[in-house]
């Protein structure tokens, strides 16, 4: 049964490798246990605490323990095997590509993360046409949603899928990043500014965020699958 738990929450090979071998028969393991188990089981120095990669990966991927007198933070199977989902492949070529990912799709202002469908209307009622943000899809496991309001002030969301290791697609294009899907996309979909009030902005110095470009809408429609 805890192979069978690995098996089903995580998908990447390599990220499958490390928790069966390092954490089998657990759900969820501390923070610092995991990251040690981590660098060690991909060979790489351990990355300190104040690098921006290391403050990256513990946005997306650690939580707080329901144990309220703990003060640890925990790392949960399902969310790591998401987390590999989203940004993996943890490892391609023999090479850890998986910090980057995360670094990069994060530094984004555009990048919400954790939203639901009403909470990205929530965020971007009352703002213009061509607000836009990315968020993770609430129901297509490892796939991302655009939230827009349209040209018509319409609240748009359109999913876009995420293949580890061969990009994204969004309806019938493929794109090697989310930056360049949104830099290819913004006159024809009509994303204009990124929607403030990502959580991960206060990660990055001013002078190493990036990220404008576009996005629409309020009412709700889905035009590529639900999200």
């Amino acid at each position: 049964l805890d192979e069978i738990l690995v098996d089903v929450s995580i998908q990447d090979p390599v990220g499958h490798s490390i928790w069966e071998d390092s954490f089998l028969g657990k759900d969820f393991v501390l923070w610092e246990d995991f990251c040690s188990h981590l660098f060690s089981e991909l060979n790489i120095p351990h990355l300190p605490e104040n690098d921006i990669q290391y403050k990256c990966l513990e946005a997306v991927l650690a939580e707080s323990s329901s144990d309220l007198l703990a003060k640890s933070k925990i790392v949960n199977i399902t969310r790591f095997g998401q987390v590999c989902s989203w940004f993996g492949p943890l490892q391609q070529g023999g090479t850890v590509t998986l910090f980057d990912n995360i670094t990069n799709i994060l530094k984004e202002k555009w990048f919400h993360g954790d939203l639901t469908q009403h909470e990205a209307e929530d965020r971007m009622n009352d703002q213009s046409k061509g607000t836009f943000l990315i968020r993770f899809s609430s129901s297509a496991p490892g796939c991302f949603t655009i939230s827009h309001i349209n040209k018509n002030k319409k609240m748009c969301h359109q999913r876009v899928t995420h293949v580890p290791g061969k990009g994204f697609t969004f309806w019938d294009d493929q794109y090697e990043s989310l930056r360049d899907l949104i830099k290819d996309q913004r006159k024809k979909q009509y994303f204009v500014s990124p929607c403030a009030g990502s959580s991960y902005q206060k990660l990055f110095p001013k002078k190493a965020r990036r990220g404008h470009v576009p996005a629409p809408e309020q009412g709700g429609h889905y035009l590529n699958g639900p999200n």
